[in-house]
């Protein structure tokens, strides 16, 4: 018995020798407050940077937060205690302009950050934007007082950016994002995804400038965005197919998007499978339109059992055929 109480005590590991990523995997389960709270537990939890260098959690908190709650900057403060002042990925809701130089000030290792609906203006982005240089990918949705020269300011000093998403749903009659486009087609040219949400142009030209100039692109969202007809004068959906035509683009390499309707999601996906075209447009369109498509459990049945029926199928003839 003591030689068996013996061996389960040294099978036992303390809780500060568990190794970073296993620590961050728990803690990743725990809301922002909680975290917070962490910190008192253990010393070595409050010395592991690595722990915090993934700051998504704040997207929510900041959406939920109360006006006598923490302030956003406090609490980013804080947080970047913890990383030592060098987060990865930053998801912030609602960025004023003292917040963003706080962002900007700690951006040295950031690769991934989330600001939608953000107060900040084109003169901020001019001074910050050479702080983020290591970006890959940036969200400014909802944005509505960054326009294309703060657009073409992040290009020139971002060159690492892969990722861009800009969604900007306006009402306001004649405001069109045509140099928005011509900004990205002129300065991020590394671009493999870009996502164009409700936005409206004066005509195609800036969208095929895009797809001309950013030759690596390989998934372009322009769901709910539409151009000024030239003849009609009235606003009209982009059509996947005759981008592609325009721009000279085959449709295998790559996926635009332009619809957003509710029985797409299933017919896109299959119709992807039944042409055997490249895979990575499934991985897009589960994954990256995700955040404004709900998969729900019956559309993923229907998509494994229509994969079940076709390698059925497929064995069927070869065994016969063969």
């Amino acid at each position: 018995m003591e030689q068996e109480s013996k061996s389960n005590s040294d099978m036992l590991r303390p809780w500060d020798a568990l190794p970073p990523e296993l620590l961050a995997l728990i803690f990743s389960y725990c809301p922002l407050q909680a975290k917070l709270l962490i910190l008192s537990v253990c010393k070595s939890w409050n010395r592991g940077p690595c722990l915090w260098q993934d700051i998504e959690d704040t997207l929510e908190w900041s959406k939920k937060r109360g006006p006598d709650e923490t302030t956003l900057s406090h609490m980013l403060r804080r947080l970047f205690h913890l990383c030592s002042h060098s987060p990865k990925t930053l998801l912030v809701y609602g960025v004023d302009p003292l917040t963003f130089r706080l962002i900007t000030s700690c951006a040295e290792n950031l690769t991934t950050s989330k600001i939608p609906w953000s107060v900040i203006r084109n003169e901020m982005v001019f001074q910050e934007a050479r702080k983020l240089s290591n970006l890959r990918f940036l969200d400014l949705s909802y944005c509505h007082q960054i326009e294309a020269p703060a657009i073409e300011a992040i290009g020139r000093h971002c060159r690492l950016l892969t990722g861009f998403g800009r969604f900007v749903k306006s009402d306001v009659i004649g405001e069109y994002h045509d140099a928005e486009a011509i900004a990205i087609a002129a300065t991020m040219h590394e671009l493999k995804s870009l996502e164009l949400y409700f936005l409206k142009f004066v005509s195609r030209e800036s969208v095929l400038k895009v797809l001309s100039n950013c030759t690596k692109l390989d998934y372009l969202d322009l769901r709910l965005s539409c151009f000024l007809h030239s003849k009609t004068k009235s606003l009209v959906n982009f059509d996947s197919m005759s981008l592609c035509i325009l721009s000279g683009r085959s449709s295998k390499d790559i996926c635009i998007q332009c619809y957003a309707r509710k029985c797409s999601k299933a017919a896109i996906v299959l119709k992807r499978i039944y042409r055997k075209e490249p895979l990575r447009w499934v991985y897009y369109h589960l994954v990256a339109a995700n955040n404004y498509i709900e998969f729900d459990r019956q559309f993923l049945l229907y998509v494994y059992f229509e994969l079940s029926f076709l390698s059925i199928c497929n064995l069927f003839l070869n065994y016969v055929f063969l």
